[in-house]
């Protein structure tokens, strides 16, 4: 049994690694590095893609993508000042991880065994293919983005970002849900 839907990490390096182009593109050495990790995963994802997947990270390459995406998040933090503008576009994963330790914990289950709890987990077990998992996990994932695009232009006060992220959180953690009444 997959523990990790193929294409997601791949797809979410582009995105963040864009996004973090994007928002650090005053900083040469940190937009190149962004733009890096959007070009290496944008090569990478053909062979990550669907259920003919062929090519995996493992825990070597998801390590080396969370690392990177953490130092642009950082960087995007002490640029701007802003711990909302820096932690939005990867809060979909953030509040997905907080919400199953939390349940985890809450349940008596032990937090250091494998485990099939998390959203996107949960929705390829439903029966969801990974590339539809991939994608919809991408597009929660795209609006928490451009809230935080939205923040570093100024164009959205950092209330109603929070608000529009906490409704962004809540519907991406309602997917299992949904999911289930949608088979009834």
């Amino acid at each position: 049994m997959l523990f990790r839907s193929n294409g997601i990490s791949g797809l979410h390096a582009v995105l963040f690694g864009g996004v973090y182009w994007l928002l650090l593109g005053g900083d040469l050495v940190w937009a190149a590095l962004a733009a890096s990790l959007a070009g290496a995963a944008l090569a990478f994802l053909p062979w990550n893609w669907g259920r003919h997947a062929r090519v995996f990270l493992g825990d070597s390459g998801s390590y080396l993508i969370g690392s990177l995406v953490g130092l642009l998040a950082l960087a995007t933090l002490v640029r701007s000042g802003s711990v909302l503008m820096a932690l939005a576009p990867v809060s979909i994963y953030l509040v997905d991880v907080v919400v199953t330790v939390f349940l985890r914990v809450k349940r008596g289950r032990p937090l250091m065994t494998a485990h099939r709890d998390h959203v996107y987990q949960r929705l390829v077990d439903a029966g969801l293919a990974h590339s539809t998992v991939s994608v919809m996990v991408a597009g929660f994932s795209s609006v928490a983005c451009v809230i935080a695009l939205l923040l570093a232009d100024k164009q959205a006060p950092p209330v109603v970002a929070l608000a529009a992220l906490g409704l962004v959180w809540a519907a991406y953690l309602m997917l299992r849900r949904l999911r289930r009444l949608g088979e009834m």
